[in-house]
């Protein structure tokens, strides 16, 4: 969260303030104080809030030391939550069976009203967001290395949810991409020169980003998504991880990576 501005002054108990006091700033809760201490009167420092919602305070002891004395003071804070967005970077990787793609993307995403009736905490759903897609390896039956680059926009389905009031803080992410989810691409190196430079649409199989894999069981004869793709963070406006997972071919595997910042 962005930085809020503090101030603090040192003064005697008989009116009138000393020129200078050393500042020390000790028992921080629910964010991080810079400077963590300092000489002048006033003091004056910034905080970032790490944690924040409706029963969160941020908490911090301040003390000067001046030829007045000691003076010690405990300042506390009622949070609110403005964690509205969620921008930043990922990559992703899948092999299959020597058939490779790699990615770079950036997304950005909103909060969404959830109303009351809601389990999930915070609900972000997608506002902008592509990946640009690289084939390399050798396209699978063909005997043909694969080439081609191409940029993907991903899914307006795409979402992101958060959860719990207190770090650490459980979050959920998938992205897919978007229609036709796959890119074109040119067979090269071909055994004997058979299929030289034809062209295919290569169908990507996983999604942009996703926080890890998605198991399903059948219930009842139903398949049921039952997770876990849960990942945690100690901070709410920071989201940085990597996941893996078995692709939904055989032999098939995914990678993910990832590095978001929360905004108001």
């Amino acid at each position: 969260m962005p930085s809020a501005p503090n101030r603090s002054r040192a003064a005697g108990s008989r009116g009138g303030a000393p020129a200078t006091a050393k500042w020390t700033v000790s028992d921080q809760r629910n964010a991080t104080f810079t400077p963590g201490g300092s000489e002048g009167n006033p003091l004056s420092t910034s905080y970032d809030v790490t944690n924040a919602g409706p029963k969160i305070y941020v908490e911090v002891t301040v003390q000067a030391t001046s030829k007045a004395g000691v003076a010690e003071e405990k300042w506390i804070q009622k949070t609110d939550e403005p964690l509205n967005t969620l921008t930043g970077t990922f990559k992703g990787h899948v092999n299959h069976e020597g058939e490779i793609f790699d990615w770079t993307g950036t997304a950005t995403l909103k909060r969404i009203d959830l109303g009351t009736t809601s389990e999930v905490s915070r609900a972000f759903q997608l506002v902008s967001g592509e990946a640009t897609i690289t084939a390399s390896g050798v396209a699978i039956g063909t005997g043909c290395e694969q080439t081609g680059t191409h940029t993907l926009a991903l899914s307006p389905s795409s979402t992101w949810a958060v959860e719990h009031e207190e770090a650490p803080f459980n979050y959920e992410i998938i992205l897919p991409f978007d229609f036709p989810g796959g890119i074109e691409v040119t067979w090269v190196h071909c055994e004997k020169g058979i299929n030289e430079g034809h062209t295919s649409f290569a169908s990507l199989g996983p999604a942009a980003l996703q926080s890890g894999e998605i198991k399903v069981e059948n219930h009842g004869g139903i398949d049921i998504d039952v997770g876990p793709y849960i990942k945690q963070t100690s901070d709410l406006y920071t989201y940085e991880n990597s996941a893996t997972a078995d692709g939904l071919s055989p032999g098939e595997s995914v990678e993910w990576s990832w590095s978001f910042k929360g905004s108001p």
